[in-house]
Order: C-alpha cells, then sequence, then structure tokens
C-alpha cells in the first residue's frame, strides 16, 4: 500500500511542473504516488507528462478550471496514501524531504500532525530561508503567522509545499473551493481547530520556493478587497485573534491598498483594525 500521496495542481506550466514531479521520484523515501491534477483543458502539460514513465505518477486532467483548491481536494478523494503532501507547480523538494517528516512524525504522539520544514525561497533578487521562527508552545496559530516585529518582515511562515498530514485531516478539513487568495493560511487556521492537529516544523530547509514575483501562481491573484474580505471572514468564524486580525489589516492588506493608492480603501482598513481588533503600531509576536 502507498504510505504517501504527493498532489501537485497545475496549468500552463508543462516544462516547471516536470521538475516538481522529478523532485518526489527522486525523495529517498520511495513509497509514494504523485497526483499531478491539471486544472482544465492543457494537452501541453499533458504530453509532458506521459513521457515519464515511471508507474508512481498518476495524471487527473479536470474539464473545467475550478482553481488550486479544487485541484487539491480532486487530487485528496484519489489518494491511496495514509498521509498526503502537496508541492506547487513551480517549487521543488530536497530528495531528504519526505524521509526527514515521516521521523519527525514518528516522535510525535498527536493524532493529526502536520508537518512542516524551512524553505528556501529563490527570487531574481537572492535568496533566503523562511520561516526564520517556529511557533512557540500555546502561541495562537495566527499569532505566529501575522504578528510582526515591524512592518516590513515577519517571523512566521506557512506554504502548502511544506505540509506533510494525515489524508483524513484534508478529508474533514478541505481547502476552500472558490477562495482567491491566502488558500494555505485559511486551510491551517481551520485546521488547527480540529482537536488534536498541531504543526510542527523540521529544522532544515527542504525545499525550494521559486518565487518569480512576475509570474501569477494557481489561485493567488487578486485585489486589497480580495484579503480584505478573506480577513473579516476569518475574524467573523473565530480562525484569528484581535492583534492578529488587525495586524494582517496593517501589513498585508494595507499594503495592497497603498500600492493601488486606494485613499477610501485605506481609511477603511484602519478602522477596521483599530475597531474591531487590537491594533498598535508596532506588532510584536508573543
Amino acid at each position: 500500500m502507498v504510505s504517501i500521496s504527493v498532489i501537485i495542481p497545475t496549468r500552463n506550466r508543462a516544462s516547471l511542473v516536470r521538475v516538481a514531479v522529478e523532485s518526489v521520484l527522486q525523495q529517498t523515501w520511495k513509497n509514494l504516488e504523485v497526483i499531478v491534477v491539471i486544472d482544465g483543458p492543457d494537452l501541453d502539460t499533458e504530453a509532458v507528462l506521459k513521457q515519464i514513465t515511471d508507474p508512481r505518477l498518476l495524471v487527473i486532467p479536470l474539464l473545467h478550471s475550478g482553481g488550486a483548491p479544487k485541484a487539491r481536494n480532486t487530487g485528496v478523494q484519489a489518494a491511496q496514501g495514509e498521509w498526503v503532501a502537496f508541492l506547487d507547480d513551480d517549487d521543488e523538494w530536497h530528495p531528504s524531504k519526505l524521509d526527514i517528516q515521516l521521523q519527525l512524525i514518528q516522535t510525535l504522539s498527536c493524532p493529526y500532525p502536520i508537518a512542516a520544514c524551512r524553505m528556501t525561497v529563490k527570487t531574481p533578487r537572492g535568496e533566503f530561508i523562511v520561516p526564520r521562527r517556529f511557533p512557540e508552545r500555546g502561541e495562537p496559530i495566527s499569532n505566529y503567522l501575522f504578528l510582526r516585529p515591524d512592518f516590513i518582515q515577519g517571523d512566521g511562515f506557512f506554504l502548502t509545499s511544506m505540509l506533510l498530514t494525515r489524508r483524513q485531516l484534508l478529508l474533514d478539513v478541505p481547502f476552500q473551493e472558490g477562495l482567491k487568495m491566502c488558500q494555505d493560511l485559511d486551510w491551517l487556521l481551520r485546521a488547527m481547530q480540529v482537536q488534536g492537529t498541531e504543526l510542527h516544523f523540521a529544522e532544515a530547509s527542504l525545499g525550494t520556493w521559486n518565487l518569480d514575483e512576475d509570474r501569477p501562481r494557481i489561485g493567488t491573484s487578486g485585489r486589497w478587497t480580495t484579503l480584505f474580505e478573506w480577513i473579516q471572514s476569518c475574524q467573523q468564524r473565530n480562525l484569528v485573534t484581535p492583534e492578529a486580525y488587525a495586524a494582517f489589516l496593517m501589513t498585508q492588506v494595507n499594503s495592497l491598498a497603498s500600492t493601488s493608492r486606494d485613499w477610501q480603501g485605506l481609511r477603511t482598513i484602519l478602522v477596521a483594525a483599530w475597531t474591531k481588533g487590537k491594533a498598535s503600531f508596532k506588532a510584536t509576536p508573543c
């Protein structure tokens, strides 16, 4: 029986997704399957993937595009493994990624461990490693993700390509289909509400996040209003603390509104941060 199912959502990235698939097939942990879900008609990607003869590869082409969350959920439904990991089509893993994460999981006793890892972020301007720190015991996950020591750089970080967890958790808490931005963060905030779920990080950087600022990724484009509506929904669902809610508004949402020079939007953001959250001029991690 396959122990790990790796799910890669993709569309119109034929050359990139092949590199991602090969980085999974080259893992030192061999008992796995790779499920590539093609998010809508894409004959070029289908043709490239047909050239890979490894029997562990399964390709699922969707008739219509539904976005990355639907593609991931489709992959989870088809998965045969007890454990599921995700990889974005323009990212890569180091060969020992899954092996090290499974070793980490074996040290844990919680029913639903979420194993993550550091990633090397590669941009046209240079490279750096995230996250800079891991969550503290008892620290609300929203505080870890959103509180910042300044308005430029934060310490907490989570990316879908880091993730390894039980398939059952992903069946119980699927990705939110139709969500345009923050799909990984939305999933993590909801998953951490499930009793017995814990987030743990491997110390090493086990993959490369190829961040080309000019290249769109599936389901990540949007205006500041999209982010604003999302964090509002998180606040209404009690997924974020008042401090984290205000910090997200004053950094992430505020940054997009400033870029678009939407001055009325900036006022809306600041009012929400001060009236519905616990805003401060310096949001410091717990």
